[in-house]
């Protein structure tokens, strides 16, 4: 069964998209939305275990993403608070970390146990940490067939 559990306050807004699944396991994933922030889930997004989402502004997570277990998203490090924006078809492996303030472009991947501390391109591998990118593209001509 799905465990986890949703801290909103009472001045805090919490938008979850339709099918979005919660794993279950030995650590119960956490989403903690604070006075005046905002969390948005978009559709069909599965959350493995242990995942944490903190929220004092604002993250805006797409559709169809898919987060490994035990990552960590939030919006405010010290005093440096900042919105993050996570695009459509976005995978991030086990243990990623993502930084304030950043924007991960649509259909990128986030390698296991990678800090994001600069964007992520659209169709990009980011890699280590600090994270560095890689296409996600095969061969210059692959976007090119007519066939």
């Amino acid at each position: 069964g799905a465990e986890g559990r949703i801290i909103l306050d009472v001045k805090g807004k919490a938008t979850i998209g339709d099918y979005v699944k919660f794993l279950g396991g030995p650590v119960p994933s956490e989403l903690k939305v604070g006075t005046g922030a905002e969390l948005t889930i978009g559709d069909k997004c599965h959350f493995n275990y242990g995942v944490s989402v903190s929220v004092r502004s604002r993250i805006s997570i797409g559709n169809r993403c898919m987060f490994g277990s035990y990552v960590r998203i939030a919006d405010a490090q010290g005093e440096n608070v900042a919105p993050i924006v996570i695009g459509d078809d976005v995978w991030m492996g086990h243990g990623a970390v993502v930084a304030p303030g950043i924007t991960i472009g649509n259909g990128s991947v986030v390698a296991a146990g990678s800090v994001v501390s600069q964007d992520v391109p659209a169709r990009m591998m980011a890699m280590g940490n600090p994270a560095r990118m890689m296409s996600l593209q095969l061969s210059p001509s692959s976007a090119d067939t007519t066939g």
